[in-house]
């Protein structure tokens, strides 16, 4: 299994019969992942990676599943878990832009805005837009 597929499931069991919403920091998230033992290495479990308004644009996968939505003004991540039919703005998560409000995100689906897809195109980042949708 991959971490992807790993804390895609941590996610779904976290969710699954829970009737409140679940709100966690990045470092409660990893340690939670560790302790139930869905992975071991600390460092590869990083949830700003599996958000619906966080983008990494060192990170393009094919597979972006996405599972949670960032609080920014409390560096806080809400499980929502995949297929969210989140909207709301899309900030960078990269050493080049850092919390720039770099997309938006509707229904879902991100879409980057034109200078940060062309800054990823440029980098050679993108090859199509699944990578970034």
């Amino acid at each position: 299994m991959t971490v992807l597929e790993k804390v895609t499931e941590y996610v779904r069991n976290k969710m699954r019969g829970n009737k409140h919403l679940i709100k966690m920091t990045s470092g409660e998230i990893v340690a939670d992942v560790v302790r139930s033992k869905y992975h071991n290495v600390k460092s590869s479990i990083i949830p700003s990676d599996y958000c619906y308004n966080r983008f990494n644009l060192g990170l393009f996968r094919k597979n972006n599943i996405k599972l949670f939505v960032w609080d920014k003004e409390n560096d806080i991540y809400e499980f929502v878990g995949e297929n969210a039919d989140y909207s709301g703005l899309i900030y960078g998560d990269s050493a080049q832009m850092n919390n720039d409000e770099i997309g938006m995100c509707e229904h879902g689906k991100r879409h980057l805005f034109d200078e940060y897809l062309q800054y990823a195109y440029k980098d050679g980042k993108i090859t199509s837009r699944e990578y970034y949708e």
